[in-house]
């Protein structure tokens, strides 16, 4: 019964943190209210513009949230096991996640031909989400206890 225990107090412990993390970049858009609000009254202006039905190619549009769950991921992971940090110098690590993330963005939005006006609005939007997500995981892997 001891294991099962300490994996509960594990998975519910992991899921504290990622839900603080995801609280702490909402605070972020909250803090910069204007870009945010005004992204996202662009990207629900866009839907009218959106495609009906989903193909396999608009999934690119979606790789920019991928390297943010990626970067939290690594970030969470450095502080169960510290040798990650050394293997990120920090700050040093998330802006070149957040580069990659715009340049998925520029390869996905080449993707998308015909609803560019609706995946640019969305892709603006991700990677505004994912600055603020570089910022707080570049804090985490920067930070050394």
């Amino acid at each position: 019964m001891g294991p099962l225990v300490g994996i509960y107090k594990f998975i519910v412990g992991l899921f504290q943190l990622l839900s603080f993390l995801f609280a702490f970049v909402g605070k972020g858009l909250l803090f910069s209210w204007p870009i945010s609000l005004a992204l996202l009254a662009i990207l629900i202006s866009e839907f009218p513009h959106a495609p009906r039905k989903w193909e396999c190619r608009f999934a690119y549009a979606l790789a920019p949230f991928g390297i943010q769950l990626v970067l939290v991921a690594w970030a969470v992971g450095s502080l169960f096991f510290p040798p990650l940090k050394m293997l990120t110098f920090g700050v040093n690590f998330a802006m070149p996640a957040l580069f990659l993330q715009i340049v998925s963005a520029v390869y996905a939005w080449k993707k998308v031909e015909g609803y560019n006006c609706f995946f640019l609005a969305l892709m603006l939007l991700e990677i505004w989400i994912g600055f603020w997500v570089s910022v707080i995981a570049g804090a985490i892997l920067g930070r050394s206890f």
